[in-house]
């Protein structure tokens, strides 16, 4: 899981689309990484970044975990889907 902490705030972060944004608005003021805030490009590059973390991210995980031995695979994704729900 991809974490982050930030000496200069004693802040730390885990989630990459979390992260992402975080170092964008913190330290991206002079947009060099990013486009203006409300910007169509801004929502745009959120709409990807979205995608990525909620949908292409996972699939490519529960794809790895599966094309290991079966068990393994049907393991790993049931328990992820067990700490998700009732945690």
């Amino acid at each position: 899981m991809p974490a982050i902490h930030d000496p200069n705030r004693d802040l730390t972060l885990w989630e990459s689309g979390a992260i992402i944004e975080y170092l964008i608005e913190v330290y991206d003021k002079k947009q060099k990484l990013s486009f203006p805030a409300g910007s169509n490009e801004a929502y745009l590059a959120k709409q990807w970044l979205y995608f990525q973390v909620s949908g292409q991210g996972p699939y490519f995980g529960q794809v790895s975990a599966a094309t290991t031995p079966f068990t393994y695979g049907k393991i790993t994704i049931s328990d992820s889907m067990f700490r998700l729900s009732f945690s």
